[in-house]
């Protein structure tokens, strides 16, 4: 058995890592990883694909990387956390939370989210964000929004203050800054209006439908 020391590109303080290549590239403080390249990236931008913050792309070589001092984060898992720039994040999972507070064209940071299951979180470009469940709160697209819960399988909050609970509920409109506090409960439920609530599965009933707030009640069956 071989035990390799890694060392190289760690400048943070305070770290705790578990597992092959964990911690790899760690600029910032009190930070904790494992599992196999956990946490690879968090406070850096490298490791194949380097940020450069002069041209907002990513470069090979990372000639212009820029670093990020990340602190108070963990992560558990294959790549989970991967080019964290923020603080105090919590992921756990295959490929959670990676890409956090970096939409891959600015360097925002992004804190105090949580992300729990394969491939939840991943985007996340704002604070306060919490996605429990298989793909829950990621879509592939940079996905900027606060206080936003996505609970389920592939269960997406697109929008600020708005919550999705069940297999691939929606609620907010991908893309829009306007439709905020939609609440979507239930598998397939989309609540897509502002302040909208959709509750159920099948085709929707709708309760109330006036120029400010919009209910619909589905078939629970």
């Amino acid at each position: 058995m071989q035990i390799q020391q890694i060392t190289t590109n760690i400048k943070g303080a305070d770290n705790v890592t578990t597992g092959c290549s964990s911690g790899a590239r760690i600029w910032g403080n009190r930070n904790w990883s494992a599992g196999y390249v956990a946490s690879s990236n968090i406070g850096v931008m490298e490791s194949g694909a380097r940020l450069d913050v002069n041209t907002n792309t990513f470069k090979a070589d990372g000639a212009d990387a820029k670093v990020l001092s990340s602190t108070r984060n963990i992560s558990a898992d294959t790549n989970s956390g991967g080019f964290i720039a923020g603080d105090n994040n919590i992921a756990f999972g295959k490929e959670v939370g990676r890409y956090v507070g970096n939409d891959k064209t600015a360097l925002s940071k992004s804190s105090e989210n949580i992300a729990i299951g394969s491939n939840s979180g991943r985007f996340i470009k704002n604070n306060y964000n919490v996605a429990l469940g298989c793909g829950a709160g990621a879509d592939g697209d940079i996905l900027d929004r606060t206080k936003s819960i996505s609970q389920g399988y592939q269960a997406t909050a697109y929008t600020n203050d708005s919550i999705a609970v069940g297999s691939d509920a929606k609620a907010g409109t991908k893309g829009s800054k306007t439709a905020v506090n939609a609440i979507a409960i239930g598998a397939g439920a989309q609540a897509t209006a502002k302040d909208s609530i959709s509750v159920g599965t099948g085709t929707a009933h709708k309760l109330k439908n006036t120029s400010s707030y919009h209910y619909h009640l589905t078939h629970l069956n």
